[in-house]
């Protein structure tokens, strides 16, 4: 039940609180797709449509209209879409001068109330039940995070019409700026297109990417969110060419990333020895006082106590005195769907992460230029997603026979996929086809535990992991503990707080059930710090317990500290929280292995925060730090290459100030790592996306 209803939740109010700060800055054009300019008696001047597509499949449309109302122009838009039978709308007027300066805004719908009007030089910004005053420049837009498409297309025929140079506030608190990128090509119906590349930034964290045709008309936009939903508007006709365009934009935005990080992170000379720290090197051993760790290339030539290493003559030193020497973090739940996550996983010290899904192009494209060494980030390891078919169904990747289960794992094996990720409505008798396939092809099986399964018949039908704890209480039950629940008739949400609050760790049932994951070698990521997040207070800051927040670009912390559960809802899912946490040490210590993941949150911070509850959930800080290091690697067959600090093996290290042995928070002072044998200061990569340090 928890499946059902909190995965939905989290994700509908992800949608409301992060994805659609992509969603809606994502248009901008001189003309919308479809738009036809017309002149009639009621003053209807243009009218314009998008198709909106989630996770690369159509999900909705918008539809707008400007109409001329005395020497004003009016815009009034409607957009509407579904992400897995969660209804999303949204309705905008914006009221504009003839050079589409902005003079009153209005915007409501899902998880939106709010409005901002202009007059005589000061604009009065209505947020819900708040409001503020603002002075407005000769120079602004007012243009929110979250709404319409259209509403933001005018914010770029604003920009072409005044010739706007550098940025412009928005009035809701942040500068936008639009920036011509390139030229892109593609084939449609037999002819070459050529389409101009633009980026947006500043309405949310990272670029935003469009295109226009040789008449202005605005032909496809992508936009990227905090690596969740990612959301498209295309004009009809021009579907075939999101693939390109993807691999285009991915391209563009790491290229400008790995310029801005070159310039503050140059190339070391052949050697590097980091000498002085404490090296903890993951194998779960003491830490070694004054070690020197020497790199060569990309690969560690040796490691350990000062007396015993000797240092390269030539080799560049950095002092590490003070500070200590750890493995590259993993992130086990990643959706690297943003190039900007690249900068900020390497600056909190993630050098690995296994990818969960979402956009197919974007990863291969990122994939491509890490390992070229022409984009700055993490190791990619892809997870490929598919779901069964239906309205509720995720993804481009949708089967519901045989040979569509068959293909679709064949297709990801071509594309150097390292394993099968299964959504929630794949049937379960094609799960152990999916499986057996994906063993067969020499790969391994993650996701969610499908409607109609538990957690024993998944793993059954060759399920080798589990993303989310969630799957795990119920079968924690007995089937007379389940039914006195049922029969209380508490649904949804409530009967998985009341599940997850009956479980009792050291009942006979949750010994089994733990014992079942152990001799099945099954491995879950939990995703605790993302729960975490999303049973706080909808608006308050999570400051308190993810302090990262606070060093996040304000357009970004402002949509993590939206999400969360309704106030109605009470201390049900906060109690919850609590229970997992419980049966998540309790799985720990019964050896079922636990890896780091973090499925979204603040990026980098987020992992932090994980590592931290697992303290907290009972594990030592060196079974925490082993749970982001040496246990990926050995979940993913990586040990012999990556995981450990030891001769041979990959150079990805980080080095962190203080001893997070000694106390955990200490993994939040990373101030350098080294990913491929190339050192960066994690300051310079923080600034290039955006963050404080």
């Amino acid at each position: 039940m928890f499946q059902q209803s909190i995965e939905a939740r989290v994700r509908c109010l992800f949608i409301v609180a992060v994805a659609f700060s992509g969603l809606s800055s994502s248009g901008h054009a001189q003309r919308g797709p479809g738009t036809s300019s017309i002149e009639s008696s009621n003053n209807i001047v243009e009218t314009g449509r998008f198709e909106l597509r989630l996770f690369e499949a159509p999900a909705g449309v918008e539809t707008y209209r400007i109409a001329r109302q005395g020497e004003s122009l009016v815009l009034s838009s409607e957009f509407q879409y579904s992400d897995r039978g969660a209804q999303v709308s949204l309705a905008g007027t914006l009221r504009m001068r003839a050079d589409y300066t902005p003079e009153e805004l209005e915007v409501k719908g899902t998880g939106a109330d709010y409005s901002a009007k202009v007059e005589n030089g000061v604009a009065t910004v209505r947020d819900g039940d708040r409001s503020r005053r603002v002075e407005v420049p000769e120079r602004f837009y007012t243009v929110p995070g979250y709404a319409p498409v259209s509403v933001h297309m005018m914010l770029l025929r604003y920009w072409t019409r005044h010739a706007v140079v550098g940025s412009i506030p928005t009035l809701f608190g942040s500068e936008a700026r639009v920036e011509h990128r390139g030229v892109d090509k593609v084939r449609l119906g037999g002819k070459n297109v050529v389409l101009q590349r633009y980026a947006v930034t500043g309405i949310i964290w990272g670029r935003e990417w469009l295109w226009l045709n040789a008449s202005k008309q605005i032909v496809a936009v992508i936009t990227f969110s905090t690596g969740l939903n990612p959301i498209h508007a295309v004009r009809p006709g021009f579907e075939t060419a999101m693939p390109a365009l993807l691999a285009s934009a991915t391209s563009d935005g790491a290229r400008e990333l790995a310029r801005v990080v070159q310039r503050t992170s140059p190339a070391h000379k052949p050697a590097l020895a980091i000498a002085g720290a404490s090296l903890i090197d993951g194998s779960g051993n003491a830490p070694v006082r004054d070690a020197v760790v020497v790199v060569r290339g990309d690969r560690i030539v040796s490691a350990g106590p000062r007396s015993s290493v000797s240092i390269p003559a030539g080799a560049e030193l950095v002092d590490a005195s003070g500070k200590t020497i750890l493995p590259g973090l993993w992130d086990m739940h990643a959706h690297h769907d943003q190039v900007e996550w690249g900068p900020a996983y390497l600056a909190a010290g993630v050098t690995t992460v296994r990818d969960c899904g979402n956009l197919v192009d974007v990863k291969l494209t990122l994939r491509e230029r890490v390992e070229s060494g022409n984009a700055v980030g993490p190791r990619l390891l892809l997870a490929g997603l598919i779901d069964g078919k239906g309205a509720r169904a995720l993804g481009p990747i949708q089967v519901d026979s045989r040979a569509g289960a068959l293909a679709a794992v064949q297709q990801f094996k071509r594309k150097r996929f390292d394993q099968i990720k299964i959504y929630e409505y794949v049937k379960p008798d094609l799960v152990r086809i999916i499986a057996a396939e994906a063993h067969r092809l020499g790969m391994t099986v993650t996701g969610h535990v499908p409607r109609g399964m538990n957690a024993f018949e998944a793993v059954e039908a060759g399920m080798d992991q589990i993303n989310h704890v969630h799957s795990i209480p119920p079968v924690m039950l007995s089937d007379a503990e389940k039914a006195r629940l049922a029969k209380a008739g508490e649904g949804g949400l409530l009967t998985f707080s009341n599940i997850t609050n009956a479980v009792q760790p050291d009942s006979i049932e949750a010994r089994r059930a733990m014992a079942f994951f152990k001799d099945h070698a099954t491995v879950v990521d939990p995703t605790m710090a993302l729960f975490e997040v999303m049973v706080h207070k909808p608006g308050e800051s999570i400051e308190p317990f993810e302090p990262g927040v606070a060093k996040a670009p304000p357009e970004l912390a402002t949509q993590i500290n939206l999400m969360g559960f309704p106030n109605e809802l009470g201390g049900i899912p906060r109690q919850a929280f609590a229970s997992c946490l419980s049966i998540l040490g309790a799985l720990h210590k019964a050896g079922v292995r636990i890896v780091a993941g973090i499925d979204g949150g603040v990026p980098g911070h987020t992992l932090y925060r994980e590592l931290e509850l697992y303290v907290k959930a009972g594990f030592t800080p060196m079974e925490a730090i082993r749970a982001a290091t040496i246990v990926p690697a050995q979940t993913m067959n990586l040990q012999s290459e990556i995981g450990t600090v030891e001769p041979g093996k990959r150079a990805d290290l980080i080095l962190v100030d203080g001893n997070p042995i000694e106390d955990i928070g200490n993994i939040r002072r990373v101030s350098a790592v080294i990913a491929r044998g190339r050192l960066y200061d994690s300051r310079a990569l923080w600034n290039s996306v955006g963050f404080k340090n």
